[in-house]
């Protein structure tokens, strides 16, 4: 009887613990449609039933044949305020509201959510929101009304407008670019039905997009979820550091003050309280830092305990997600971590001849910077470009770059465009790294077109986490047939024709098609392509423990397969490299990066560039007798040229410094000679046969 009773009150208290939904709209469950043209695929639906869209009726302006205003440039959405759009790249479905239309005037477009029944003084509103594109970022407001009886406009006033925010055109105005909560509460509509309004207040910017609109009864008053975010893991002997926490309100109280407490295992123990600049209103976060954490003395492994002792001076009613820990590596010594740049590019998009410059730029000024571009749709599309961009959260494809996967909580995200990069490279080059990777015993066998490798991960420091080992294969100087000149997934459009400064300034040819200039393949060579990944996008699991030991050796032989190329100047072994990275992995993004990285060629030799230029400065090389058994000659050679000769494994054998050379002393075989000037090499299969 008495374990029923103890059963009962626990079913009662877990039952307790689980908000009551009242209303719901995750936009997911539709008949969706799909509209194709010789670029874009859009998938999107019209609104669903019971919501009303109420506009002025404007034109959505299409955009461009390559980028549209999708959906709305579909014949269904072209006079509607409001539809549904699916994005591959998020893999979701959700509402979507435009400003940009064919007019200047202001617009006027809303749309209204069913009447919702049931509020109670527990009941919370909220939804995610964000404007796509942070150039033109949309503003909106939400209004509650109480009259239930007409579905119009006209019973929404600035009365009953409970949440406003201005678009980009006001200073720190427009929605941001990922997906942000908000929420309200509807306390003060308890007892009574409500119908909900979302109203876009833009003036020409672009689009505003909604998700999970959601009305819930939360159990809880008093109730705050912490959230290990950010934290610092690794530090150096006597380092100061500070640690921190997120704090979701789950409760339906609104929070202004918090004491927080933390414990280091066997070191120190804190509280302090703080009062929120701002109410932290139902399911908003925020991050909270403890001053004068200090600093540890003695290198070794500690435990760090964070967790709620009030908030608004009174007690956490919830204890089951008040309380976080993790394990802080203390280190005698560091390395200077190498800092990886992964960069989203596409042959498509016109303005990745700069981003390729910059990073061009950057890794021949940085000897610990490590470029890597991973093409999105193109010809030189990567196997891993959808996990990437899910793992940016880019859903407009923009030309941006992740820092060692790295999440900075100053600008809530882990990407950045062009102008940004520097100054987060110089931010990461303090950063503590607590181990070493490095590739070695490269073997490549340029006959079967394999190639392998060892990489070895050594910790400084004991740790804690799920640590993971990457391998790319990049290559340089990649582009299509120099013959085709078309739109081809090789041929980069440029929108620099017209810009003198650039290396791109008048050339190529413009295309109507694209509404852009298009390089041929001789003006542009895509550089610091990811052909191949060898491993997970998050990386290889199998290699490093979750608790590696200092001083242990974790080391992996990975080995590829390298197609040969039909299509397009790739794939050649003299402009492969490989490169290697520790990545730990988190639940949360916010914890997950790249701790460090390594980048080792296949072959020992100078890079091949192409044939037209070789060409061009060394004209028709011959060389003869082919095979030979005593003397090679060459010949239609000029005066001004280096060369050697190297064996199939990529060692070099034999320089090389007339026109005439003695391969007596060589085994029988395939060799390959390498002429080279200052600007190109070439490469000639030789073969010796006594």
């Amino acid at each position: 009887m008495k374990k029923n009773i103890i059963w009962g009150v626990y079913c009662l208290f877990f039952l307790r613990t689980f908000p009551q939904i009242i209303f719901q709209e995750k936009f997911n469950m539709f008949s969706l449609s799909t509209h194709t043209t010789s670029y874009v695929t859009t998938t999107y639906t019209t609104i669903p039933s019971g919501f009303m869209d109420l506009s002025e009726g404007y034109r959505n302006n299409a955009g461009s044949s390559i980028h549209p205003n999708a959906p709305f440039h579909t014949d269904s959405l072209k006079y509607k305020a409001w539809g549904i759009l699916y994005n591959p790249i998020i893999k979701d479905t959700f509402l979507v509201s435009t400003s940009w239309v064919d007019t200047n005037k202001v617009i006027s477009r809303w749309i209204l959510l069913p009447v919702i029944n049931g509020i109670s003084v527990n009941s919370v509103l909220h939804w995610k929101a964000m404007a796509p594109d942070p150039t033109y970022a949309d503003g909106y407001a939400v209004y509650i009304s109480t009259n239930t009886s007409v579905a119009d406009t006209g019973i929404f006033n600035n009365s009953n407008k409970v949440f406003q925010l201005n678009d980009n055109n006001t200073s720190g105005g427009g929605e941001k670019q990922n997906w942000i909560q908000r929420s309200i509460s509807l306390a003060n509509y308890s007892g009574q039905s409500i119908r909900i309004a979302f109203k876009n207040i833009s003036n020409q910017k672009y689009q505003l997009w909604l998700d999970d609109i959601t009305v819930e009864n939360l159990p809880y008053a008093n109730d705050v979820a912490l959230e290990n975010v950010n934290n610092v893991k690794y530090v150096l002997v006597n380092q100061n550091f500070n640690l921190n926490a997120r704090l979701k309100n789950a409760g339906y109280q609104t929070i202004s003050n918090v004491q927080l407490a933390y414990s280091i295992q066997g070191i120190a123990y804190n509280a302090q309280s703080f009062a929120l600049n701002t109410n932290l209103l139902p399911l908003n976060t925020t991050t909270l830092a403890f001053t004068n954490t200090g600093s540890i003395n003695t290198a070794g492994l500690y435990k760090v305990k964070i967790w709620v002792n009030q908030l608004n001076g009174q007690s956490d009613q919830n204890p089951f997600n008040d309380t976080i820990s993790y394990y802080l590596s203390v280190l005698n010594t560091s390395v200077s971590p190498k800092v990886i740049v992964e960069q989203i590019t596409d042959a498509g998009f016109p303005d990745a001849p700069a981003n390729q410059d910059t990073l061009r730029i950057l890794q021949q000024t940085d000897t610990n910077l490590i470029a890597v571009q991973i093409h999105l749709k193109d010809s030189l599309k990567s196997n891993i470009a959808n996990s990437f961009s899910n793992f940016l959260r880019v859903p407009d494809n923009a030309l941006v770059a992740t820092l060692n996967r790295q999440y900075f909580s100053s600008d809530n995200r882990n990407y950045f465009y062009r102008s940004e990069l520097r100054s987060k490279i110089n931010a990461l080059k303090n950063f503590i790294t607590p181990c070493i990777i490095q590739i070695s015993n490269i073997s490549a066998d340029t006959n079967f077109r394999t190639i392998q490798m060892d990489v070895t991960t050594t910790f400084l420091q004991n740790a804690v986490g799920d640590y993971r080992v990457s391998v790319y294969l990049i290559e340089n100087n990649v582009y299509g047939n120099p013959a085709d000149t078309t739109i081809n997934g090789f041929n980069q459009l440029s929108s620099f024709y017209f810009t003198p400064y650039s290396d791109y300034f008048q050339k190529g040819y413009f295309s109507s098609a694209a509404n852009a200039f298009v390089l041929n393949a001789y003006e542009y060579h895509h550089q610091f392509v990811l052909n191949q990944n060898l491993t997970p996008f998050y990386g290889d699991t199998s290699v490093i423990p979750t608790m590696p030991i200092a001083g242990n050796l974790y080391t992996n032989t990975y080995t590829l397969s390298v197609p040969t190329s039909t299509n397009g100047f790739k794939n050649h072994f003299d402009n492969f490299y490989i490169v290697a990275f520790v990545y730990e992995h988190d639940t949360l993004i916010e914890n997950r990066r790249i701790l460090n990285v390594d980048r080792k060629k296949v072959l020992n030799s100078a890079e091949l560039v192409n044939v037209q230029k070789i060409n061009k400065i060394f004209g028709d090389i011959s060389i003869y007798p082919n095979p030979a058994s005593d003397k090679l000659f060459l010949g239609s050679l000029s005066e001004n040229f280096s060369a050697y000769i190297m064996d199939v494994m990529g060692q070099k054998i034999l320089d090389v410094h007339s026109k005439v050379i003695d391969v007596s002393a060589l085994s029988n075989g395939i060799y390959f000679l390498i002429i080279q000037s200052e600007e190109v090499f070439v490469k000639k299969k030789i073969i010796v046969q006594k």
